[in-house]
């Protein structure tokens, strides 16, 4: 127990050190500058019955996911740095810690949920979706209109203005999460190791030859590959047959996911989100007239 206590202890230094250097951070400050405009002018945005301001809908979900992503996203740097601290490679290789991998899911989850809701703010503006009727459109569709926007009645101007910010959430990083948040979300748990990955952190998985293609395909590396006589490619066969059925074992694609690579992507698109939050955040701004009180 004293040992838990101590660890929680330094961590907790350490996620106030990391979370006061993101909050000095100058996107967040520009974001919460425009955010106290929101907040003054919410009398005019609560008592209107004009659609683009369901704009301010969805800009208030994405400042909540900005400050969650604010929240895990420290945790997950405390606790990465505490075990490059403490782990010794002398005791053996690294692999995965818990506390990292819990945070990183976390923060990745809300960053693409985030992007959604940023470009959900930007197409409320020109079209009023209704979200308990039909399927939203993702961002994928809402950055399709904005750089059509003849082709679906919108404002040119504005809507490459609305890009201009936009386009930094297409950026390579972006589709790198997406896909961790999709294997995580809908296929099997990806596995995040602290350092280099290498053999060891393989783990085989039993896939079936359904089809005489795949059969062919397998007797082809047996011979031209592994140099196997056909008496050798037989007991091969027969030993990976169960219930009438080959089996052969690889290892499990996009099953392995090295830390550096995702922490450097997280922090990348945590700013682009608060750069682009930002961008379009002040075009809404303007468009609907919102204007800071003066003290």
């Amino acid at each position: 127990m004293d040992s838990f206590h101590k660890t929680i202890k330094q961590v907790s230094k350490l996620f106030l050190k990391f979370n006061q250097n993101n909050l000095e951070r100058k996107e967040l400050k520009q974001v919460c500058l425009l955010l106290e405009i929101l907040e003054q002018s919410r009398d005019k945005y609560l008592n209107t019955n004009d659609p683009r301001f369901n704009s301010i809908f969805w800009a208030d979900s994405v400042r909540r996911l900005t400050e969650q992503i604010e929240f895990w996203f420290s945790w997950m740097q405390a606790f990465a740095k505490r075990y490059e601290d403490e782990f010794d490679p002398r005791s053996g290789p690294s692999g995965d810690y818990i506390p990292v991998t819990y945070y990183a899911d976390n923060t990745i989850v809300q960053i693409i949920s985030c992007r959604h809701k940023l470009a959900l703010m930007v197409g409320a503006y020109f079209k009023p979706f209704d979200p308990e009727r039909g399927k939203l459109p993702d961002f994928q569709a809402i950055m399709k209109r904005l750089k059509k926007p003849d082709k679906h009645g919108l404002d040119a101007d504005l809507s490459k203005s609305f890009l201009e910010h936009l386009k930094k959430l297409e950026n390579p990083d972006f589709k790198f999460l997406k896909n961790y948040r999709d294997y995580k979300i809908h296929g099997n748990d990806p596995l995040i190791i602290m350092g280099e990955i290498a053999n060891h952190h393989f783990r085989g998985y039993r896939y079936p030859l359904k089809t005489q293609k795949e059969i062919e395909k397998w007797e082809r590396e047996m011979k031209e590959v592994l140099r196997y006589d056909e008496e050798t490619i037989q007991i091969s066969r027969k030993g990976s047959t169960f219930g009438g059925v080959q089996y052969i074992t690889n290892d499990l694609k996009n099953f392995l996911w090295e830390f550096n690579q995702i922490k450097n992507s997280v922090e990348n698109c945590v700013f682009l989100i608060l750069e682009s939050f930002s961008g379009c955040l002040k075009i809404l701004i303007d468009q609907l007239e919102l204007r800071k009180v003066e003290d």
